[in-house]
């Protein structure tokens, strides 16, 4: 960046989201793009510090659910679209709080991933390269 701006520096993204919206597998294409290592977020608040938030709809998170072979006990109920509808709209304020939003109906996590590093390059987020100690991970 040029001028008197400075670039904020960061060691990790933290992906937050529904069930089903890509959080690991955008996270390992993330973390291939900006050369860090790749974590599980599950160990992590609701609302981190440099989070990412995958915005997917009820409809697109049931689809995938059921794609894959996790079982995903939230949606073991008479009426799946239903519930996970329900889940969004109280866990969508939670969400919404994290620094980057990025959208992933009928987006490939490659794409995603794309999307969410040009982000970062948009805020002026300088993402620092995997340190040998380890630091700096998505």
């Amino acid at each position: 960046m040029s001028g008197s701006v400075q670039a904020r520096r960061i060691r990790r993204v933290v992906r937050v989201g529904f069930m089903a919206a890509g959080k690991t597998t955008v996270g390992r294409r993330l973390a291939d793009l900006l050369g860090w290592r790749f974590e599980t977020s599950s160990r992590i608040s609701k609302r981190p510090p440099d989070g990412a938030s995958l915005r997917v709809s009820a409809e697109e998170a049931v689809r995938r659910a059921g794609a894959d072979s996790v079982v995903r006990p939230l949606l073991r109920t008479a009426d799946p679209l239903a519930s996970a509808r329900h889940l969004l709209t109280v866990r969508e304020p939670d969400y919404a709080q994290a620094d980057w939003i990025v959208d992933v109906n009928g987006r490939a996590p490659l794409e995603v991933a794309r999307a969410l590093s040009e982000r970062l390059k948009q805020a002026g987020v300088d993402p620092l390269p995997r340190q040998q100690d380890g630091r700096g991970g998505v």
